[in-house]
């Protein structure tokens, strides 16, 4: 023994003892070799097993592993990019957001693609999945809603996966949750138009009755239901169009990120660049109101000239082209890169303007309007300039600029009274000032000098405050005065005749009305015929 083996077992406990073995009988032999075939039997019985449960259990995994990849190859062929999780290397991902949206959204547009335990493939969102949003837009006019879009769906056919449709919701949910934040961003800037937010809702107006109403609602079956009770409302269209509007210019916002991403940078400043808002509500707001601000210009000069027209002024407006831009301008190598259907988006999102002109029944004197509108964040919104050029005016050409409809209407109801004082002829020590547009030499001498051609009798006229619309009449030799005074507006135009006479010292008033809804061939007096019977009327 070893010293460490005498060291630590004591002296006398281990002993030996020299034993016979039993002779082996061939009854002892052929037991023992029994025993071992069965062993040996049961060991191959439970190998076979155990190679056929694990054939089973590879054949089950081969199996689910072919659905698994057939499937993400499918998702593959559709389009969609495949790619390893940042943080799970072991695990593939789709990517069904956008890569030039804000990093906040950015990072939500990956989902993995995970194997279930039949080899079935399901899309894991993470902790951010919510239930599907759209943004919805809503049309207001007087407290009622008129008008409502419907969101966009999506139709796929026989052999689209239920996974792929997850996929497609996904998608489009978190474009809806993208738009409705970067709406809520630009509607920050967009107060001092009358752009508001409250209750995780958007409001601005388009007119004095009517206003747009944006919010983000969840797309279910009550949602369903509900707008299939809208269906038929009168302002869909136009809810739907400013909806598709929205969508398309966050769309485009997305390209020029993506352009400038991939464009040769610029050189390296101190002083980062910010990234501004998106403009998204911008231009629809911008094209709306100008829409409406030129439809009721139009209106407006439609009334005033019909109204002139029935007491038989012919006054004329018409739209004109809006100034040529200088072809000789340099365009750098990067917009000529642009794409035509982006270059078109960047005309909408320009400033909005229409210019309109009209004449005077004097000759040579006419005016332009322009309305234009802008909706920048340092810009003033609608803004209406008027160029007119006119000889009774103490500067012949002026400039004139309006930030209200009611203000520009005062404007034009002035002008035109202008006009209409200074184109009813008068004689004396001034010549007339000019003669009604498309009347003969004859008609107008006839008009100055009197119906009768007698000079002695004939009325004089003279504007006393042609900014009033006041003209007094005087007759030689006799003893009495008249006093005009025409009254404008954009349904009629007054003509109030006062005489005073000498003698009885009274004065007579008599009216005359013209109105702009006055039926067409009905025959009725102009403003002539009755000065004329003024006149004569002594």
């Amino acid at each position: 023994m070893t010293p460490y083996v005498k060291q630590k077992i004591p002296s006398g406990s281990l002993g030996i003892d020299r034993i016979r073995t039993p002779d082996r009988t061939e009854a002892n032999k052929k037991d023992i070799e029994l025993v071992s075939k069965g062993w040996k039997l049961e060991s191959f019985s439970s190998a076979a097993n155990n190679l056929l449960e694990a054939a089973t259990r590879l054949q089950k995994e081969v199996a689910a592993e072919t659905k698994y990849w057939s499937e993400v190859l499918a998702i593959k062929e559709k389009g969609w990019k495949i790619c390893r999780l940042p943080r799970e290397r072991q695990t593939l991902g789709v990517q069904h957001g956008f890569l030039e949206a804000t990093p906040v959204f950015r990072d939500r547009g990956l989902a993995a693609l995970r194997r279930a335990d039949d080899g079935s493939l399901y899309v894991d969102r993470g902790i951010h999945a919510t239930p599907p949003k759209a943004v919805r837009i809503r049309i207001q006019d007087d407290g009622n809603i008129v008008g409502v879009s419907q969101p966009a769906r999506i139709k796929h056919d026989d052999n689209t996966s239920i996974q792929e449709t997850l996929i497609h919701q996904a998608r489009d949910s978190l474009f809806e949750e993208e738009l409705f934040y970067e709406l809520n961003r630009e509607a920050r800037s967009l107060i001092r138009h009358g752009v508001e937010t409250t209750q995780n809702q958007i409001l601005f107006q388009l007119s004095d009755n009517r206003q747009v109403l944006v919010d983000l609602v969840p797309v279910d079956d009550a949602a369903a239901s509900d707008q299939d009770m809208t269906q038929n409302l009168p302002a869909n269209d136009l809810a739907h169009a400013i909806a598709c509007s929205i969508r398309l210019l966050l769309n485009h916002a997305h390209r020029k990120n993506h352009r400038r991403r991939t464009s040769i940078p610029a050189a390296i400043s101190i002083k980062k660049k910010p990234t501004g808002e998106y403009s998204l509500l911008q231009p629809s707001i911008a094209y709306l109101q100008h829409s409406s601000h030129l439809q009721w210009l139009t209106s407006c000069l439609h009334n005033i000239t019909a109204t002139l027209f029935s007491a038989g002024l012919k006054y004329r407006y018409w739209k004109t082209k809006p100034p040529s831009k200088d072809t000789q301008e340099t365009v750098t190598s990067q917009e000529k890169s642009i794409p035509l259907v982006e270059s078109l988006v960047d005309s909408f999102l320009g400033v909005q303007e229409t210019r309109m002109a009209g004449g005077f029944c004097t000759q040579n004197n006419w005016y332009k309007i322009m309305v234009r509108t802008d909706l920048s964040p340092s810009a003033l919104g609608t803004e209406f300039v008027v160029w007119t050029v006119h000889s009774a005016l103490p500067q012949k050409h002026i400039t004139q600029r309006f930030g209200t409809r009611e203000d520009l209407k005062e404007f034009l109801l002035y002008l035109f009274t202008l006009d209409i004082v200074h184109n009813i002829p008068f004689r004396g020590s001034r010549k007339p000032v000019s003669s009604a547009s498309g009347a003969s030499r004859e008609e107008t001498e006839a008009t100055v000098h009197g119906a009768d051609g007698d000079d002695t009798k004939s009325t004089t006229w003279e504007p006393t405050f042609a900014e009033d619309g006041e003209i007094t009449a005087s007759m030689p030799g006799e003893k009495y005065n008249k006093k005009l005074k025409v009254t404008l507006n954009e349904e009629s135009l007054e003509l109030l005749c006062m005489s005073l006479s000498s003698t009885t010292g009274m004065v007579e008033e008599s009216k005359y009305i013209w109105h702009v809804d006055e039926t067409k061939g009905e025959p009725h007096t102009t403003l002539q015929e009755t000065l004329r019977r003024i006149e004569a009327g002594g």
